[in-house]
């Protein structure tokens, strides 16, 4: 999990409202990056910021994930206002994956608010495809990361109308299009 960082809107409110004399005060918040550990039924985070060389203290306004060299596994690009922007190249290993593309009906194309559900080797996982959050977007498709399995044992999309699609041991290391029966 990455968080793009930078200066709090507190340092901003400080300086409008003069609870500070200085005009450049500022609270910093250094990028983080954090590793999901798996240790038997629980999780935990790890802060790796440090160690990727990823703690930039800039002033960020937004971050997106996307497989921006087609490897099958999520990059990172971070906006800063007076910096150039930087794009981190995540190299994740052997890993299994599945993305989910949609094919919508007119109304609605690129599948906004789908809901997706992915069962592999007795794990669930649940996304929604949600449209801009805040100052980062990705594109319009779902990543899963489902670690070692060779197949998705079910993949369900339910439709923001209520239409429902279940699909049964779908290969990994792929794209999957869900496509609507009203899409064209």
């Amino acid at each position: 999990m990455a968080l793009a960082g930078g200066h709090s809107a507190a340092s901003y409110r400080a300086v409008a409202e003069d609870d500070v004399d200085d005009p450049d005060y500022v609270v910093e918040h250094p990028d983080t990056l954090w590793r999901g550990v798996r240790e038997g039924g629980a999780l935990r985070f790890d802060d790796i910021t440090q160690e990727l060389g990823f703690g930039d203290v800039e002033d960020h306004y937004g971050q997106a994930a996307a497989d921006f060299d087609g490897d099958g596994f999520l990059d990172l690009v971070v906006g800063a206002s007076e910096s150039p922007v930087r794009l981190w190249m995540i190299a994740c290993g052997a890993g299994a994956w599945v993305e989910v593309d949609f094919a919508g009906p007119a109304w609605n194309r690129a599948g906004w608010n789908a809901r997706v559900t992915v069962e592999a080797d007795g794990r669930t996982q649940t996304r929604e495809l949600l449209g801009a959050r805040g100052f980062g977007q990705g594109p319009s498709r779902l990543h899963f990361g489902l670690g070692d399995v060779d197949t998705v044992d079910r993949l369900v999309v339910r439709w923001p109308d209520g239409t429902e699609d279940e699909h049964v041991d779908l290969p990994v290391r792929a794209v999957f299009v869900a496509r609507h029966p009203d899409a064209d």
